[in-house]
């Protein structure tokens, strides 16, 4: 009667009793002790954990024995390729900046002058008006130009960063 009342007191626990398993979470690690060790670890359902034989793996998946480290050469080399690809895109990486800050600048002197133009004043100037729109019509011709430019060298930097990686 007392082994019904703990399989009935277990089974309430969310464990399975000892006599539907033969052990308990508890037990096992009792049973596995008692054994010198000889016991595999297992899940709350009585199997082995999903990873197999319970040994912790890396975030490769590997066991720690098989894990392999970066040698000094392995190392050496690595360095050596981001440096030759960092030479053959460094003027190209030059040029592009130097576009964006022109676009950046070329941005800011439009909207500068947008704001001009939305100031009630400027209208009790007219000559100031004609100027202003010549200004923004030049910088929109400007700004077009530059952005087909930097797209045209951001695919240029894409295509020979992955040709020189490959």
């Amino acid at each position: 009667m007392a082994e019904a009342a703990t399989a009935d007191r277990s089974a309430t626990d969310g464990e399975t009793s000892l006599k539907n398993r033969g052990a308990t979470k508890a037990g096992d690690w009792i049973g596995e002790k008692r054994d010198g060790g000889s016991r595999k670890p297992v899940d709350g359902d009585g199997r082995p954990p999903a990873g197999g034989d319970g040994l912790k793996t890396s975030a490769t998946g590997r066991k720690p024995e098989e894990r392999s480290r970066k040698t000094k050469e392995e190392k050496r080399q690595e360095a050596e390729e981001r440096n030759r690809i960092s030479r053959a895109t460094s003027s190209l990486r030059e040029k592009l900046a130097a576009t964006e800050e022109r676009i950046a600048a070329l941005e800011t002197r439009q909207k500068e002058a947008e704001q001009i133009l939305c100031e009630p004043e400027i209208y009790k100037e007219p000559e100031r008006i004609k100027p202003l729109n010549q200004e923004l019509k030049a910088i929109a011709a400007e700004l077009e130009d530059l952005y087909y430019q930097w797209n045209d060298m951001t695919l240029r930097l894409e295509a020979l960063e992955g040709s020189l990686r490959g």
